[in-house]
């Protein structure tokens, strides 16, 4: 059975995903100013993004699948 997940589902997923990743790099860099800059704070932690973990972990099963090395 396969189960099918709506772009509308899916969006709203991986945007409560991205709000816990931001709310934890301010907590990790103990930065809660409104106006300082989230994005700053994951690179400086060193964290990649979601998105770059996505798209990392989909060329890893495109190969696994297509035998590529």
């Amino acid at each position: 059975m396969q189960v099918r997940l709506g772009t509308r589902f899916l969006k709203k997923v991986i945007s409560a995903l991205e709000g816990v990743q931001q709310k934890a790099a301010r907590f990790c860099s103990q930065n809660y100013d409104r106006y300082a800059s989230v994005t700053d704070m994951i690179k400086d932690l060193g964290w990649a993004t979601l998105e770059t973990r996505r798209q990392s972990r989909l060329m890893l099963m495109y190969k696994l699948t297509t035998k590529v090395q």
